[in-house]
């Protein structure tokens, strides 16, 4: 018997029925050539998230992604998580998956990788249905939960070389699937002429990050009337003893972020060289190129593949290169327009609808 179907237009509020977001699905007439064969025409894809639409990750991976799916005419659902901790916010989905998932041809596990998530994805082969398994975080102590869910999954998507390597000893078809932006969201803003310099970072944890470009800032503000502006909550007490201007904006909503990147002229990617960091690809990266803003990031994990030392932005190893690189934008403001433009260009790549793309190219060779 076919699941009912609560009305499409509730975005993100489960409803009492049921679970399982429903879109309308349409033809695929126009879809284009990757997606013109009458097994794509027959796709339809259930997603299983991590989290709810709060968690930044799910939003684009799960909801955001179904929505482009369906835009695509291909069936995408998302089987929601309540915004409850543990036990709480799943029990309902889970009881509800084994009726869920034997509609969908495909099940999209989005970081999902707990024992009980690794037997639904060998429910889901038993019969028939493809698995994807799709991660952009690494965790020591979760590389035993990672190890399983690889070993599981029919598809493996990843974004890095370094969980690459990691996926590739447990399965033989393994992908790199890049974090995404919505360039749309983000409109790059044609800065007046101003004597203060204003250096940005996006962020509410990993202030050790910053402690890397602290002493670099420090000598900056020496030589340049810069302000240090934080997206995000953190403490400012560090940068004030050095004596750099310094404000934040407090926690924000991801919809807010695009606003608050607007008067910033150079942003900031450090990252200490540990696994967290070869591990991830960042999305605040992304966003800070979609802004039309050009970055200096340290040489670690994904950062150098995204940053093209001298086109789009900087890469910096040490202190002296940290500084060099700062006081270059900080000089140049037509430097700082053409590198940000350059970004600019950049970021369309890594956009959604290039990525949807991807997986349906991938899914088609399952």
């Amino acid at each position: 018997m076919p699941m009912p179907t609560p009305n499409p237009t509730k975005a993100r509020a489960p409803g009492k029925a049921s679970l399982v977001k429903l879109g309308k699905a349409r033809n695929l007439e126009k879809v284009g050539r990757l997606r013109s064969s009458n097994q794509a025409a027959k796709l339809s894809i259930l997603f299983f998230p991590v989290g709810d639409s709060s968690l930044a990750s799910t939003e684009t991976q799960a909801y955001q992604r179904a929505d482009d799916l369906r835009a695509l005419g291909i069936r995408a659902d998302v089987l929601v998580r309540k915004e409850k901790k543990g036990w709480e916010g799943n029990k309902d989905r889970y009881l509800l998956f084994p009726f869920a998932f034997s509609q969908y041809d495909v099940v999209f596990f989005q970081k999902t990788m707990n024992i009980v998530d690794y037997n639904l994805a060998k429910l889901c082969k038993a019969f028939g249905k493809k698995v994807v398994f799709h991660t952009d975080d690494y965790f020591e102590d979760a590389k035993p939960r990672l190890e399983r869910m690889f070993s599981a999954a029919d598809l493996v998507l990843v974004c890095s070389q370094f969980l690459k390597s990691l996926a590739s000893a447990r399965n033989k078809n393994v992908h790199i699937f890049p974090a995404v932006v919505d360039p749309s969201k983000f409109r790059p803003s044609k800065k007046s002429r101003r004597k203060e310099i204003v250096v940005g970072w996006v962020g509410r944890s990993l202030f050790e990050n910053l402690q890397i470009v602290l002493p670099s800032l420090e000598k900056l503000a020496k030589e340049f009337p810069i302000r240090v502006k934080i997206v995000g909550e953190t403490e400012l007490e560090q940068f004030q003893a050095r004596g750099i201007k310094a404000e934040k904006t407090g926690w924000l909503k991801p919809s807010q972020v695009p606003e608050a990147l607007r008067d910033i002229d150079i942003c900031l990617m450090p990252a200490p060289d540990n696994l967290l960091h070869r591990a991830a690809m960042p999305t605040k990266l992304l966003e800070y190129m979609a802004s039309g803003i050009p970055s200096i990031g340290s040489a670690v994990g994904e950062i150098p593949s995204i940053i093209r030392h001298g086109k789009n932005g900087y890469i910096a190893r040490n202190d002296s290169e940290w500084l060099r690189c700062l006081e270059k934008l900080c000089k140049s403001r037509q430097l700082r327009l053409r590198l940000g433009a350059q970004a600019r260009r950049d970021s369309e790549k890594y956009s959604l609808r290039n990525s949807s793309l991807l997986l349906l190219r991938l899914l088609a060779e399952l």
